[in-house]
């Protein structure tokens, strides 16, 4: 859900960033911003779908000896968690940058 989210977000700002560039405005640095925003979300998805996989490939009676799994699974959902925070961080930093440029 969370990528879905940031992705439609992600759409909606880069339709603005195009009116605005073919308005003759600088949104470079708007752009480069959102641009990171992009390729953290992926990282983001990448990681969570892991971590999902990883998790799906524990079984339930044979805990103890898949607790590695379980623990490398944890850490790459944390990971994803924190990468889907740090996408959502940039893509508010690429709108403020976007509404400077607006000026």
């Amino acid at each position: 859900n969370y990528y879905d989210r940031l992705n439609k977000i992600i759409e909606k700002v880069q339709t603005r960033f195009a009116n605005m560039k073919a308005d003759g405005k600088d949104i470079s640095l708007a752009q480069a911003k959102l641009d990171e925003a992009k390729t953290k979300l992926e990282l983001a998805k990448t990681l969570g779908d892991e971590s999902v996989s990883l998790f799906n490939s524990i079984e339930a009676d044979k805990f103890e000896i898949q607790k590695e799994i379980a623990l490398s699974a944890k850490n790459k959902a944390n990971e994803a968690r924190k990468a889907f925070i740090e996408t959502h961080k940039l893509i508010k930093e690429a709108v403020k940058l976007g509404r400077v440029s607006e000026r």
